[in-house]
């Protein structure tokens, strides 16, 4: 009775052996042809992205924001101008408003200053977003 259960327990552990070693190989199959599958993939490297429209709009809002920022110089120096004939006629509703008028567009060219800065940033992103493209690792 002890020799069969020892045959039996030798045959398991033969058959479970034999089943590991089976298994690995499988495994190292599955891993080989996965590796295969990406050496044969055709990747594009130099893939281009067309930000033509992209461009168009950032070099339209530079212009707008380049004429918007001489022109809220030339409107504060005419404020500036006006504030001071009404100071020295002594209307100080008007200067009151003027004064208003002045802090409103203070706060537009730092307004005007941000978008600015917007705009930079942007571009900086789309760069980074072309040179992360060309990326062949990627």
């Amino acid at each position: 009775m002890q020799g069969i259960i020892s045959k039996a327990q030798t045959i398991g552990m033969l058959i479970a052996l034999v089943s590991t070693i089976g298994g690995g190989f499988y495994a190292y199959g599955v891993f080989n042809n996965r590796l295969d599958v990406v050496e044969n993939k055709k990747f594009v490297v130099n893939q281009e992205v067309d930000l033509t429209d992209v461009h168009d709009r950032i070099a339209e809002v530079k212009d707008i924001t380049l004429t918007g920022d001489a022109e809220v110089k030339n409107l504060i120096t005419t404020g500036n101008k006006e504030l001071r004939k009404l100071i020295d006629a002594g209307d100080a509703i008007n200067a009151e408003a003027i004064r208003n008028l002045g802090v409103v567009l203070e706060t537009i060219k730092k307004d005007i200053a941000i978008n600015s800065a917007a705009i930079e940033y942007l571009d900086a992103k789309i760069n980074e977003i072309k040179a992360e493209m060309s990326n062949p690792m990627m």
